[in-house]
Parts: C-alpha cells; sequence; structure tokens
C-alpha cells in the first residue's frame, strides 16, 4: 500500500440520540482534519481549552460552522421528519449551522469525530 494514498476524506455523520442510539434525522458532511479550513479550525477550538465554559461553548459552535460543508435533513428511525425551526430543508448557511451548533448533541458528536480521526480514512 502506498502510504501516501492514506489522506483522510470528509465523511456523513449520522446525529443519533444519546440514549437510544437512534438516528434523529440529521446527517452531516464534515470536512476533511486535512483540509485547509479544518486545520485552522482545529487549531483556533484547541486554543478554547483552559478558557471559561461560556468561551469553549462558543469556540465549540465556530468549530461546528466550519466543520460542517453539508447537511440533510430527512426521517430518522422514528419516521419523524427533522427539521430546523419547522424549516424541513434548511440551507447549511453560517447562521443556520450555528443553530445547529447550540444543540449539545450535535457538537459533542462532531467534536468526537474528530478526536478519533481514523473515522475520516477509507478502509
Amino acid at each position: 500500500m502506498d502510504i501516501l494514498s492514506l489522506i483522510p476524506r470528509a465523511i456523513d455523520k449520522k446525529i443519533k440520540h444519546p440514549k437510544t442510539g437512534a438516528y434523529v434525522g440529521l446527517t452531516l458532511t464534515l470536512r476533511s482534519p486535512e483540509d485547509e479550513v479544518m486545520q485552522d479550525a482545529l487549531f483556533q477550538y484547541q486554543q478554547s481549552y483552559g478558557t471559561s465554559s461560556a468561551e469553549r461553548t462558543h469556540a465549540a459552535k465556530e468549530f461546528i460552522v466550519h466543520a460542517v460543508s453539508d447537511w440533510r435533513f430527512e426521517a430518522g428511525d422514528d419516521g419523524e421528519q427533522a427539521h430546523l425551526n419547522g424549516n424541513k430543508a434548511p440551507k447549511c448557511s453560517a447562521e443556520n449551522k450555528r443553530t445547529v451548533a447550540a444543540s449539545p448533541i450535535v457538537r459533542s458528536q462532531v467534536i468526537q469525530e474528530y478526536l478519533d480521526q481514523s473515522n475520516f480514512y477509507p478502509a
């Protein structure tokens, strides 16, 4: 295997209910950790370590704004259509990403993906 072919790629992350593990109907496309945008975003997020929880939460939201390149809202495992404030097909804008990033479930699951970067490598 050519070692240089081992390059992390963008992935789709299905957001799941933290208690049941059921898919909630939101899939986020996350940029590769090697993406130029993510290099700076990862650095900025790491700089928030040791700051207040409010500053850390703000840094996590901004990290997610950079990490998410696209999304899909669809029916979850319970059959219910996912939506953002009633909109079933919201634009993947920075403002809407900040709104989605207000969810601690989304923040923790996205950040967890980047903590274990093996998820970004093809098998």
